[in-house]
C-alpha cells in the first residue's frame, strides 16, 4: 500500500504572553491503493492508476489548537480537528476493516512540571460516532453499515538531562 502525499501549513499566534492559538491546514492526496474502481482522476490521482483500493477521497483537514500556560508548572491544551468526508456510500463495503469515516476530533490535555527536570503530560482525544451505509460490493441488493467512534488517552514523561535547554517554560 502506498502512503498518500500530503501538503501541510500551520501558524501559531501568541495572543497573550501565556496564551497561544494554533491553526493548521493539511491536504491529503489519495494514493494508488486508496482509489475506488468508480473514481475519476483528480489533480492528486492520475488516470493510469489501477486497482480497486479503498475509495478514500482527497481530504482537507482543518485544525485549531489553544495552549494556555496557566502557571510556570501547568500548561493546559485543547484542540479541534475537522476533515472533509473521506468516503462515499458506494465504498462502505471496501472499508469494513479500515473504518476511515470519522470527521471530527476533539482533544484536550495538560503538561505538569513535577520536578525541575521532569514534566508529566496527559492528552485525550474523542472522535464522535460517524456512520456510513452503502451497497455490498458483490451483492448490490444488500446494504453494508459501518460506524466508528474513537477515544484515545496518552500519558508521557519528559526528562531533561543536565545541561539541556529549558526553552519549554
Amino acid at each position: 500500500m502506498d502512503g498518500p502525499a500530503t501538503v501541510q501549513a500551520g501558524m501559531a499566534f501568541d495572543v497573550r504572553r501565556d496564551l497561544t492559538v494554533m491553526l493548521d491546514y493539511k491536504h491529503i492526496c489519495s494514493a494508488r491503493s486508496h482509489r475506488s474502481p468508480t473514481q475519476r482522476p483528480t489533480p492528486c490521482r492520475s488516470a493510469a492508476i489501477t486497482g480497486p483500493g479503498f475509495g478514500l477521497k482527497d481530504l482537507d483537514v482543518y485544525k485549531l489548537g489553544v495552549e494556555w500556560r496557566a502557571s510556570p508548572k501547568l500548561t493546559l491544551r485543547a484542540g479541534y480537528s475537522y476533515n472533509s468526508a473521506p468516503l462515499e456510500s458506494r465504498d462502505a463495503d471496501l472499508n469494513i476493516m479500515t473504518l476511515g469515516i470519522v470527521q471530527h476530533h476533539i482533544t484536550g490535555g495538560f503538561k505538569l512540571a513535577v520536578l525541575d527536570s521532569m514534566d508529566v503530560e496527559f492528552a485525550a482525544m474523542y472522535a464522535p460516532r460517524a456512520s456510513l451505509s452503502g451497497p455490498e460490493l458483490f451483492n448490490p441488493g444488500r446494504t453494508v453499515d459501518i460506524s466508528l467512534s474513537q477515544v484515545e488517552f496518552t500519558v508521557g514523561a519528559v526528562w531533561r538531562f543536565a545541561g539541556s535547554d529549558r526553552w519549554s517554560r
